[in-house]
C-alpha cells in the first residue's frame, strides 16, 4: 500500500512545483556585457561579483539590491537600464522595467572622471551637509575651477587636457584631505519639445556620511568603489 504524503512533503512538493514555473526575469545584462566585449569572467572582476553569480542573472535569475548597484556601477549605467522590456506574449502579458526611483553617483577620484561630467553640459551641485567656514572655502574654491573650465575650457588645446586633469586631481585631493568626497554622474535630460540634452552633477559629502555606500570587503580596492543614490522625480526621470 502507498504510503500517505504527510504535510510536509506535500509543502515540499509544491514548492518544487512553484520554483520550476516560475519565469525567468528579462534582463539586459548579458546584452551589456556583449556590446562591451566582456566575458562572463570580466564581467565579475569589473563588478566584484562572482562569476557564477553572473550566470545565474544572465540566466533570468534574480538580481539583488546590492548586485544591482554593482552591475549598474560597472557598466556606468542606471539600475533600470538592467532590466529589459519583453515583447507581448500569450494573454498580451509583458515584462517592464521597474520604474527608475533613484541613480548612482560615483565617487570622482580623478581629474579626468572629474571634467568628463564637467563637460556634461548644465551642472548642478549641491550639499550634502552643511558646510562650516573652512569647508565652504575650499568648496567654493573648487567650483570656481570649475566654472572658468565650462566657460573657457573650449579654448585649450587638446594636448594641454593631460595637465588639466592633472590640476582637477590637485583640486579633489584637497577636499579629500578636508574629509570631503567629490560624487559625480552624467545623465540625459528629456524635454517637452522633445530634444534632449546633456547635463552633469556634482554633489559634495563628508567622508564620515552614513548614505555613503562603501562596502568595508570592497575598500581594499581603492576610493572608486563608493558611491551614493539619489531620488528621481518620476514626471522628469531627474533628481
Amino acid at each position: 500500500m502507498p504510503k500517505k504524503k504527510t504535510p510536509d512533503s506535500a509543502f515540499t512538493s509544491s514548492t518544487k512545483v512553484g520554483k520550476s514555473q516560475r519565469k525567468p526575469i528579462r534582463n539586459n545584462v548579458r546584452k551589456l556585457r556583449s556590446e562591451r566585449k566582456w566575458t562572463q569572467w570580466q564581467l565579475a572582476q569589473i563588478s566584484r561579483l562572482s562569476q557564477r553569480t553572473i550566470q545565474r542573472i544572465e540566466r533570468g535569475a534574480r538580481i539583488g539590491i546590492t548586485a544591482e548597484l554593482a552591475l549598474a556601477s560597472a557598466f556606468e549605467v542606471e539600475i533600470s537600464e538592467l532590466y529589459a522590456a519583453a515583447p507581448s506574449g500569450k494573454g498580451g502579458e509583458t515584462n517592464t522595467p521597474p520604474p527608475k526611483t533613484f541613480r548612482i553617483l560615483k565617487r570622482l577620484v580623478s581629474g579626468a572622471a572629474l571634467l568628463d561630467v564637467i563637460e556634461a553640459g548644465g551642472l548642478d551641485f549641491g550639499f550634502g551637509f552643511e558646510p562650516e567656514q573652512r569647508e565652504r572655502q575650499e568648496v567654493e574654491d573648487f567650483l570656481q575651477y570649475v566654472s572658468v573650465w565650462q566657460i573657457a575650457g573650449q579654448e585649450v588645446e587638446s594636448g594641454a587636457r593631460e595637465k588639466v586633469c592633472q590640476v582637477f586631481q590637485t583640486k579633489l585631493d584637497e577636499l579629500d584631505a578636508c574629509g570631503i568626497y567629490v560624487f559625480g554622474g552624467r545623465s540625459i535630460k528629456s524635454h517637452q519639445d522633445g530634444t534632449q540634452s546633456g547635463e552633469g552633477a556634482l554633489i559634495f559629502k563628508l567622508a564620515d556620511d552614513p548614505q555613503i555606500i562603501h562596502p568595508r570587503l570592497l575598500r581594499q580596492f581603492g576610493k572608486a568603489m563608493c558611491l551614493i543614490t539619489l531620488p528621481v522625480h518620476r514626471e522628469s526621470n531627474q533628481p
